[in-house]
């Protein structure tokens, strides 16, 4: 007897395979629709329901064979199947780099807009360095590690090979520990500063290994956790 794999199975077969979303879509309604009119025809014929749709089945293939079929046209395939490397380890790189900068210049945007009210006032030494210390959580920690999260679970949602956004999670967390972020408001005349860099001392070298390994651990350690799991209830 042959069955005829569920709508839910052929979906889960053609994510892991590689094809994008919308062609997976497409290709489930093409592949039910067939097997409808498959059913259909031997069901003209004569025959029981049952036999008709073991006949259905036995013609339209199986899930393997399915699969296969559809994952053969690279028209098909996910951008980021196609060119992981770029998706998970360059993109997300990037856009790191590009939201870093973006946040510094908004910094300085407000901070030149409210230059006149910032002279007016002052704040003390404790309010300067939270100020301060809360923008650098913010763009060395928060930025990196939200980003990094983001791309493991589209990575997993996409079944990539799991080298490519480690990777990019990994340069991603070395670049955060590169980078410097400075804010000091104070109020008066002048009423702060704000300025970054990029760069490796040998004095900070366990501090800068310890952020990127940090960071890098907190996003991987449950990227592995989820697709561990993955791998498991497929097993069973």
């Amino acid at each position: 007897m042959a069955d005829h794999p569920s709508a839910a199975e052929i979906r889960a077969a053609l994510l892991e395979a590689g094809l994008a979303p919308r062609a997976v879509s497409r290709a489930v309604h093409e592949i039910e629709d067939h097997y409808r009119q498959l059913l259909a025809e031997g069901t003209a014929r004569g025959e029981t329901a049952e036999l008709a749709g073991d006949q259905a089945a036995l013609r339209l293939g199986s899930l393997q064979a399915i699969t296969a079929a559809y994952a053969g046209r690279p028209e098909l395939l996910a951008w980021s199947r196609r060119r992981p490397a770029i998706c998970f380890t360059l993109l997300p790189l990037l856009g790191y780099a590009a939201l870093f900068a973006a946040t510094l210049g908004l910094l300085i945007a407000i901070g030149n807009v409210s230059d006149p009210y910032l002279r007016g006032i002052h704040l003390s030494a404790q309010g300067t360095y939270r100020i301060g210390l809360s923008v650098q959580i913010l763009m060395l920690w928060i930025f990196p590690l939200l980003l990094s999260i983001g791309v493991g679970l589209i990575a997993h949602r996409r079944r990539a090979p799991l080298w490519f956004p480690a990777a990019g999670i990994v340069f991603i967390g070395i670049l955060a520990s590169l980078l410097n972020v400075d804010l000091k408001i104070t109020g008066g005349h002048p009423a702060g500063q704000v300025g970054a860099g990029i760069g490796i001392s040998t004095d900070t070298l366990p501090q800068t290994l310890g952020h990127a390994l940090l960071v890098a651990a907190l996003a991987l350690v449950p990227l592995w956790r989820v697709s561990r799991r993955h791998r498991a209830i497929d097993a069973r």
